[in-house]
């Protein structure tokens, strides 16, 4: 009868020791300072607000020159050119572009990319797989005039997209025209050049290894794409990420 106790005892001390000996493994970073808890919401957001310098970029009409010019790193002209190309898009095609966001065949996926709540792209280079298409060989930003829903395209599942951005954007030495530069790189399927560092997407060396006007010239047309496709993904962006758009309700 005396020994009962002593086995319940055991147990118990058995028991703590344990779940501290799991405990301990658990919060205990390794080697790269990563620990056994999956990482909640918050933090997700907290590591890419501090690696995307963009992260709280604000989608309104007022911002789209410093946005396209100052954030985006488009020489003056061009984002001139967006701003011009932005109001004419929101004057003809707003209604429209509303209807496509609200009719979306797959909303969560479409909501999750163009608000970039818990996704770790942002809506500058998500929307890539939304507003672009792929025509033959070619990747060509939507035509609204013919265009009547927002789909997720099958270009886009498969590129590397994200890694795109993950390389240009959290770059310890991050070009101020990374943006400009890494949708350039999607639009015209150079995503390995960016992954690979090599020219024009390149990341120093000998020579303009990372140069805007060289992709231009390698890329005849990348301008109007470009243009084309920042000034539909700011409009839609600031459409939904309005008080009353789709990612406030």
């Amino acid at each position: 009868m005396r020994l009962r106790p002593i086995i319940v005892v055991a147990t118990v001390l058995l028991a703590l020791g344990l779940n501290v000996y799991l405990g301990y493994t658990e919060l205990t970073p390794d080697e790269e300072g990563r620990t056994g808890i999956a990482p909640d919401e918050l933090t997700v957001r907290h590591k890419v607000r501090k690696e995307d310098p963009l992260f709280d970029l604000q989608y309104l009409p007022a911002r789209r020159l410093p946005n396209f010019k100052d954030a985006y790193g488009m020489p003056e002209r061009l984002a001139k050119r967006a701003v011009d190309r932005a109001v004419m898009i929101d004057d003809e095609y707003s209604r429209k572009l509303g209807l496509m966001l609200r009719d979306s065949e797959d909303p969560t996926r479409l909501l999750d990319a163009i608000c970039g709540v818990t996704s770790e792209s942002r809506p500058r280079y998500s929307m890539l797989r939304y507003l672009v298409v792929q025509e033959g060989d070619e990747r060509v930003p939507v035509d609204l005039k013919r265009t009547s829903e927002l789909a997720l395209q099958e270009w886009g599942v498969l590129a590397p997209i994200d890694t795109v951005y993950e390389t240009l954007e959290f770059a310890d030495d991050r070009h101020p025209d990374a943006t400009l530069m890494g949708i350039a790189a999607v639009l015209v399927g150079a995503e390995e050049k960016v992954t690979k560092a090599q020219a024009p997407w390149g990341s120093g060396g000998l020579g303009r290894s990372w140069d805007w006007e060289q992709v231009v010239k390698e890329y005849p047309g990348i301008e109007a794409k470009v243009v084309e496709y920042v000034a539909m993904m700011h409009v839609a962006t600031e459409m939904a990420q309005s008080s009353e758009g789709l990612c406030n309700n």
